[in-house]
This record gives C-alpha cells, sequence and structure tokens, in this order.
C-alpha cells in the first residue's frame, strides 16, 4: 500500500479544560487539572470524581448523534475553521 500524506492545517478541542483551543491552552499554562468532583446528577453511577466536560450541542446534534460524536464533530468543527481552508462544495470531497 502506498504511503499517503498528511497536512495537520487546524486544531480543535472540546474538553475538560476548556471547549476550545484557546481555554484548553490557557487552562494548561495555568497547570489546572480538568479532573474534579462530580456534580450530584453525574456521580448517579457511584463515581464521583470524573472530568466532566461543560459543553453544550445544538439541539440538531443532540438528538441525532451521541455524546462522544457531538464532542469529535465540535472539535472538527473549530479544527476546520482554524484551517482556514477554502473548502467549498466542489472540492469538499478532495479536502478530507
Amino acid at each position: 500500500m502506498a504511503a499517503r500524506r498528511v497536512a495537520v492545517t487546524g486544531t480543535g478541542v472540546i474538553s475538560a479544560l476548556g471547549a476550545s483551543l484557546a481555554a484548553f491552552h490557557r487552562s494548561l499554562a495555568a497547570g489546572r487539572s480538568g479532573i474534579r468532583r462530580l456534580p450530584p446528577e453525574l456521580a448517579d453511577s457511584g463515581v464521583q470524581v470524573g472530568a466532566a466536560v461543560d459543553w453544550k450541542a445544538n439541539e440538531r446534534e443532540a438528538a441525532n448523534l451521541d455524546r462522544v460524536s457531538q464532542l469529535a464533530l465540535a472539535a472538527t468543527a473549530e479544527a476546520v475553521a482554524a484551517s482556514a481552508l477554502p473548502i467549498s462544495a466542489a472540492n469538499r470531497d478532495a479536502s478530507a
């Protein structure tokens, strides 16, 4: 199989340390941890400590996708926006 080249042109982050790359970077630089005591509505499983992500999906995404997919799409959207690539209907399949 021939090797394919990949260029990373943008980055995106949705995490317990921030819901954007800038917020994530600020939290890391400040030495913050995303691990904390979970709120009561998340602690019902018996787990008391975790890294909850403070981010809400739009209604359309929330209705059709699981939480992990929602977070992945949000981070991807941030990465595509950060890339500043001119993606259009004509070239979107070649941009993937």
